[in-house]
């Protein structure tokens, strides 16, 4: 049978410690109250925290749950400045499965790796809009799919929450793009189609129609040619069925054309 004595002491680095002890040790059930005006109550061994337990920081930080030798580990719940993480701990840090809640209603969910959610996760914003994928110290990195509250939504890379490298987008109205991403823009080879019919494929820069491209309308009309910042520039071709001209352009504003191409008769 386990010999404890309760006792109500003061020490240098401690306050008051009101519990049980034993050989001299904090042991058993015990509440501590430090210097900074914090405090632990819970269960001890050896003059440790060990066991279920509650710290409380003068600063309102709280960590509840279990503890092994003075440190954070196993499953607990720790909130700072009203965040809120549930989960596994290791050696006082955020390691295993686990939820994040942040003050603003967002939440991360997944495994942790000190303090860090890595590898396959979950993100829900506070308004609704959820991402399954992978993640790199919290952040959206990897393959995944961000679907936002209004119904648009991103298949595809990621790096740093940015859409970056190959995916695809639609947007609220229909719309949908397919290809290569930088940060977030359209930016490399891509085709865009509009929820009307009409398409583009070619070279993108920065969500801009920008070097070679294609454009189709539903009706069967194509121009190939050239684009700048979003605006047909220079040489390109105009089909209308059997009909081919070769068409100049500046700024989007016709200068020249010329038939190429007509049917045979």
């Amino acid at each position: 049978m386990i010999d404890l004595e309760f006792v109500e002491v003061f020490e240098s680095s401690i306050l008051l410690y009101k519990g049980f002890i034993k050989n001299g040790n904090r042991y058993g059930y015990g509440k501590e109250f430090y210097e900074n005006k914090g405090y632990y109550e819970g269960f001890f061994i050896d003059g440790l925290r060990h066991g279920q337990g509650t710290l409380f920081y003068h600063d309102g930080t709280t960590y509840s749950g279990s503890f092994e030798f003075d440190q954070f580990s196993g499953h607990g719940t720790y909130i700072v400045n009203q965040n809120k993480y549930t989960g596994n701990f290791q050696n006082n840090k955020f390691n295993g499965l686990g939820s994040y809640t942040y003050a603003n209603g967002d939440i991360i969910k997944g495994s942790f790796i000190n303090d860090f959610l890595e590898g396959y996760g979950t993100f829900i914003s506070n308004d609704g809009d959820t991402y399954h994928g992978y993640f790199k110290h919290d952040m959206l990195h990897g393959d995944g799919k961000f679907i936002f509250s209004n119904g648009k939504y991103f298949k595809g890379h990621f790096i740093e929450n940015s859409f970056h490298g190959k995916g695809f987008l639609q947007d609220e109205n229909g719309n949908n793009y397919s290809g290569n991403f930088q940060f977030g823009t359209f930016n490399g080879k891509g085709k865009y189609i509009y929820q009307d019919g009409r398409q583009y494929t070619g070279n993108w820069n920065k969500n801009l129609k920008h070097g070679f491209g294609i454009y189709e309308w539903p009706d069967g009309d194509i121009y190939e040619g050239f684009w700048y910042n979003g605006k047909r520039n220079g040489k390109g071709i105009k089909k209308k069925g059997n009909i081919q001209k070769e068409v100049i352009y500046k700024n989007n504003k016709k200068i020249s054309e010329k038939i190429i191409l007509t049917p045979s008769r």
